[in-house]
């Protein structure tokens, strides 16, 4: 169904020259990749995306998307494996030394404030989907405020520039099983 006089576009797979996807029909535009070439397409799209909105040049609009709807301000753990320093889960309000001993802080992830640099539990995570007794309810919502606090909170989507330490991190490479992807993400 067409809203608007919107121009929707498909990307399906087709198997053979009559097989399409059903959503083609309704679309202007169909792009098939080649079986197997699907996840190299997305792969490569969100290269891009990353590249001219977030690398090049700071886009307010997908600064805010990211900040509000993905977890890409969410602190990620390193473990070391043998000489490597992996990722291994984000890091849960559980993992900090001052904790509250509740029960969800096991299920709340921990990003970085912009504004100063301090931890924060922001609200929406799992861990605030049940409150637990004496917790307010309705803190389920994705908001730009620290779950703990309240506070308007505008997290960080990167520690570059507060960072401690630039550690080389291995990302496995799935083409050699053996082999690893060495990057240099910040640390702290």
């Amino acid at each position: 169904m067409r809203i608007s006089l919107s121009k929707p576009d498909t990307t399906a797979p087709g198997w053979w020259r009559s097989d399409y996807a059903e959503v083609a029909k309704f679309s202007d535009l169909w792009l098939h990749p080649k079986q197997g070439t699907d996840a190299a397409l997305a792969m490569a799209i969100g290269h891009v995306i990353l590249r001219e909105f977030f690398l090049d040049r700071q886009v307010p609009y997908f600064q805010d998307y990211c900040r509000r709807y993905t977890d890409m301000p969410m602190l990620v753990r390193l473990r070391q494996d043998g000489a490597y320093w992996v990722p291994d889960r984000y890091l849960r309000q559980s993992d900090l030394p001052a904790a509250p001993s509740s029960g969800r802080a096991a299920w709340k992830t921990v990003a970085t404030a912009e504004e100063n640099g301090d931890l924060v539990v922001p609200q929406g995570s799992i861990g605030y989907r049940w409150p637990a007794d004496g917790e307010a309810p309705g803190r389920w919502n994705l908001e730009p405020k620290d779950g703990e606090s309240g506070a308007e909170v505008s997290l960080a989507l990167s520690v570059i520039d507060r960072r401690d330490d630039v550690v080389a991190v291995a990302f496995p490479y799935w083409r050699q099983i053996a082999r690893a992807l060495s990057r240099e993400p910040p640390g702290r």
